[in-house]
């Protein structure tokens, strides 16, 4: 997965493509590179996540809160259709629009492998705001604060 930033709008984008261009909010030619480091789910060559790599993502979740909620939504920004199939958007919940970060599967297995390693951490329940038939799932942008405050 690479991200890429447009310099005109501040837009990001993430992509399975090592380059992009054409900013998806501005239009905009011009994208540059965001150097990802850590990226959480690593892909094969036929654009899958690695059971390696969605092992790790499980131990990590099982282990320290803040490293967990950190994996999470790391994960929320992995997906094999990039910036067209995650990121923030408002949407109704519980009859109210709010701001949520969206996630689509399209079906994808290498993208449902992602969702189901997530959907057993107890952070699912507590960050899931609304989830549409088809693989449509919208998550707090952010765990809630009373998950990551910190003492002292």
């Amino acid at each position: 997965m690479n991200h890429f930033k447009c310099p005109a709008c501040g837009g990001e984008q993430y992509t399975a493509c090592d380059t992009a261009k054409d900013c998806i909010y501005c239009g905009n030619e011009v994208l540059e590179k965001v150097e990802m480091l850590n990226s959480i789910i690593e892909w094969d060559e036929d654009g899958y996540p690695t059971e390696e790599s969605l092992e790790q993502l499980e131990k990590v979740l099982n282990g320290d809160l803040k490293k967990a909620i950190k994996a999470f939504y790391a994960a929320l920004k992995e997906n094999y259709y990039g910036d067209s199939a995650v990121g923030l958007t408002k949407k109704e919940v519980r009859g109210e629009e709010r701001e949520v970060w969206e996630y689509h599967t399209f079906g994808w297995s290498g993208n449902e492998a992602i969702i189901s390693t997530l959907s057993q951490f107890p952070l699912w329940s507590l960050c899931l705001e609304r989830y549409d038939a088809g693989g449509h799932y919208y998550f707090k942008p952010q765990a809630p604060s009373w998950m990551v405050r910190v003492e002292g």
